[in-house]
């Protein structure tokens, strides 16, 4: 049923991408400005959007027992999600700068930022075998990629350090990941950091951090200096101002 399925066209009106198109046209317009950025709805991975289809355990069942058919599907979705960046960045003129979520700002021309939340429900090997394909063929098609994961998929690290996925940048959330976990991607890769305060017991053997900033600096502190990182700050403070000049200086 799910390969039997005809997506509606990237650019209907009644759906998310457009209508965020022609919110920043008619804003664009009354600005009269042509340097206005959009951020665009939310973009999920290849597994994230077949598993919103169809039934997550369905779908890892039919890994097992149809394999082929899992691929012929995701092959789907992935043509799709290529065809809807594309629109996106063509729509706007390239004045695209990253999604709603994560909190980071990537320009259409260094690739797109993917939520790939299913990782943390895969092994290795099935991840390896029904994930990356499909992550490389996107990241040919849009110029690289940057992957958003909250949970635990340190375990995937080794297998997306040897895929040659164009990777540009990963966001991880201690403790559920650790910065050591990843320790084996390239130096090239960012490292976009975030912390689960009320989690750190989760990781036992290791230092707390009463904020955010406190982790930040001990990354700093820790890891080899060629370690790229992408401190997303949110909203600013006198702490957060305070912090990103003591980076400016480093």
């Amino acid at each position: 049923a799910a390969l039997a399925l005809t997506p509606r066209p990237v650019d209907d009106p009644d759906l998310d991408g457009a209508h965020a198109v022609a919110l920043w046209r008619t804003l664009s317009e009354r600005l009269d400005t042509d340097a206005l950025w959009l951020r665009s709805p939310d973009m999920q991975g290849p597994l994230n959007t077949a598993g919103l289809v169809l039934d997550q355990e369905e779908l890892w069942i039919a890994m097992l027992t149809e394999p082929e058919r899992v691929h012929a599907f995701l092959e789907q979705v992935c043509d799709l999600l290529i065809h809807y960046a594309r629109y996106l960045r063509e729509a706007t003129g390239n004045r695209l700068c990253g999604n709603i979520w994560p909190y980071t700002f990537l320009p259409a021309d260094r690739g797109v930022s993917l939520t790939e939340d299913m990782m943390p429900l895969m092994s290795a090997a099935l991840y390896k075998e029904f994930g990356l394909p499909y992550l490389r063929r996107i990241g040919e098609a849009l110029g690289g990629l940057q992957i958003h994961c909250c949970g635990a998929w340190g375990h995937h690290a080794a297998t997306l350090a040897e895929a040659n996925l164009s990777l540009r940048a990963v966001e991880y959330h201690h403790p559920f990941t650790t910065v050591d976990q990843l320790a084996c991607l390239p130096d090239n890769v960012v490292r976009i950091p975030y912390i689960t305060l009320d989690r750190q017991d989760v990781q036992n053997d290791g230092p707390q951090f009463d904020n955010a900033l406190a982790y930040y600096r001990h990354l700093l502190a820790t890891t080899p200096p060629e370690t790229r990182f992408w401190f997303a700050l949110g909203n600013a403070t006198p702490a957060s101002r305070a912090f990103a000049q003591e980076v400016a200086v480093l």
